[in-house]
């Protein structure tokens, strides 16, 4: 229910998907499901446990230990990008009006960039094998 004088606007609910993952001694894909390479995952926690007895490290198919991103038992960091702030998607078609009325001639893209995770590219590597979650946060506005 809306608050007084507020506009009735739909809800929109962020998807997620969870994962468990084993790191092992190799480069693993943090990804699973090769069709969440293409999903629209703009942000992704990935949670080391805080039993776990060594830390995991992030980076491309070539990651090592003493390479990667270190991410350490007992912790989960966000991996999110900014895609540069909220566009007023419910101002752009009057704005557009205006302008058409006005006589001005405004060129606008057929379509927005969005930029998301390769997580094709994403690998962790462990010391020894280590039981993670992977969060992946898919944008739905796309």
């Amino acid at each position: 229910m809306p608050l007084p004088g507020w506009p009735d606007r739909p809800s929109v609910r962020q998807d997620f998907i969870a994962q468990a993952l084993t790191v092992g001694t190799v480069p693993t894909p943090i990804v699973g499901d090769p069709a969440l390479a293409s999903a629209y995952i703009d942000s992704f926690i990935f949670n080391v446990p805080s039993t776990a007895a060594n830390p995991v490290f992030l980076g491309n198919p070539a990651v090592t230990v003493t390479s990667g991103l270190e991410v350490t038992a007992g912790s989960a960091p966000n991996f999110a990008i900014d895609q540069g702030g909220r566009m007023l998607y419910e101002l752009l078609r009057p704005i557009l009006d205006i302008a058409a009325v006005a006589g001005c001639k405004v060129e606008m893209p057929d379509t927005l960039p969005f930029v998301s995770w390769d997580l094709s590219q994403i690998y962790a590597i462990a010391a020894a094998n280590t039981a993670c979650v992977v969060v992946f946060f898919r944008n739905p506005f796309v």
